[in-house]
């Protein structure tokens, strides 16, 4: 058997006029191109071990049941013949099928933002799951004049399921304010921005999703469709105002800071219903979202610690709740520093060049006030008040082996300076505490004159 231009048979005499075909190798290049923009995917493929001169092209075709133009899709190539004027030379290999490729597309989650950077005509795209049920609207943030651009919601299969045309103001907020885009089919869709002007130099594309209807809601406060929380993210000290029909619910959660929390219950502010002790209902989920009533009450005490880093809070009003406050409060240390969030109970003082500059403050014996202020590296800073109080003063820092570093401040006219201090913190802090009841005091930070 003689095979076509083989160096081992082509020498030798046999009875027969027949040669046989040379097998060629393949060698597949990817696309050039493999995150999703709507269109067909496709790999080239050569024929190698040709022999100098001969002309053999490789035709391929997608593999059936393959798909080369849906995001997150998976495909391959199959060689399915030869052409040129020497295929007849040669035959495939064993092995046809290309490697595997993947076409990839950005995500983006309900309620959260995605920068967007485009010249004129150009295109992005976005996945994003959205459930059965649900209401969403489209939003973009921006800083700057800009331009017109499209915004697109498609299924999967590139069905067009809501399209709206954006004329960018300076400065503002874009939302639409018709009806937002009710899903019917929860799945992933695909967001497609097209800028159509003059481009767009920066902003933020954000669906979000619609409030939800109680009965979609589950004990905790969580969507039963989608599983998003739809109930107030809270701050510790922040003070939340509540107003409730008879029998109506209200939720929130406050990430957890610590096994030492307070709840407080503040006086109403217009009249009406207080919130009392028996109207609030506390969860943590403890083991995988297995959620647990857990107590938290007026005093610091040990809490258990939640899975998810939140603590769950259900208000049912047993009656109408007009204007009423509450909060939740970290403890703190002598110097106003919480001792688990990132609270601070002070304010914070500016470095000033005099005392015309001063912070006035006034107490009642007993009382006490948090300052802090923040330093740099090798400057010194002076502490003073501008008489002598009846107040006890100290300062502390936090040193680079994590301890909190105290000194007190004897009288309060004196300078007191901070030239060397080795410090982890950027902050000294400053607690005064009243020894009697005094008006119209300050104090003042300035850098150490030379």
């Amino acid at each position: 058997m003689v095979i076509y231009n083989d160096e081992e048979t082509q020498n030798y005499v046999v009875n027969t006029n027949t040669c046989v075909q040379k097998e060629i190798g393949l060698t597949w290049t990817a696309p050039t191109n493999l995150v999703y923009d709507e269109q067909a995917k496709v790999p080239t493929v050569e024929a190698t071990g040709l022999v100098e001169g001969d002309v053999c092209e490789v035709q391929n075709a997608l593999t059936a049941g393959d798909d080369n133009i849906t995001y997150d899709s998976s495909f391959t190539f199959t060689a399915t013949g030869l052409t040129g004027e020497n295929a007849g030379n040669y035959k495939l290999p064993e092995i046809t099928t290309s490697d595997e490729y993947t076409i990839s597309i950005d995500s983006i989650a309900v309620n959260t933002s995605e920068y967007v950077d485009l010249e004129k005509d150009e295109v992005t795209y976005y996945k994003i799951s959205l459930v059965n049920d649900c209401v969403y609207y489209f939003t973009f943030d921006a800083d700057e004049q800009g331009s017109v651009f499209t915004f697109e919601l498609q299924k999967k299969d590139g069905t067009l399921v809501a399209t709206r045309t954006v004329v960018w103001p300076t400065p503002s907020t874009y939302e639409i304010d018709e009806a937002g885009i009710a899903i019917q089919e929860s799945d992933d869709y695909c967001i497609k921005v097209t800028a159509l002007t003059n481009g767009i130099n920066s902003g933020d594309v954000t669906i979000k999703e619609d409030d939800h209807n109680d009965e979609f809601l589950d004990a905790y406060g969580f969507c039963t469709k989608c599983g998003a929380y739809q109930g107030d993210t809270i701050d510790y000290y922040e003070d939340v105002t509540v107003s409730l029909q008879k029998d109506g619910k209200a939720y929130y959660r406050i990430a957890y800071a610590g096994d030492n929390i307070k709840f407080r219950r503040l006086l109403n502010v217009n009249g009406g219903n207080q919130l009392q002790s028996g109207d609030f209902t506390y969860y943590a989920s403890l083991n995988n979202n297995n959620f647990e009533a857990i107590t938290i009450g007026n005093s610091f005490a040990e809490k258990q610690t939640p899975y998810d880093d939140y603590y769950y809070i259900v208000l049912t009003a047993p009656s109408q709740i007009n204007n009423g406050v509450f909060r939740f409060e970290d403890e703190l240390d002598d110097y106003g520093i919480a001792k688990y969030s990132n609270y601070y109970a002070g304010s914070t003082l500016q470095i000033v060049a005099s005392s015309a500059d001063k912070t006035e403050f006034s107490m009642n014996n007993g009382d006490v006030k948090y300052y802090r202020f923040e330093v740099e590296e090798e400057v010194s800073y002076d502490i003073k008040c501008d008489a002598t109080l009846d107040a006890d003063i100290s300062y502390g820092y936090f040193n680079t082996d994590g301890t909190f570093e105290t000194a007190n401040i004897e009288n309060s006219t004196t300078t007191v300076s901070l030239d060397d201090i080795d410090m982890e913190k950027p902050y000294v802090y400053i607690l005064i505490t009243a020894t009697d009841t005094f008006a119209s005091h300050g104090i003042y930070v300035t850098v150490t004159s030379e």
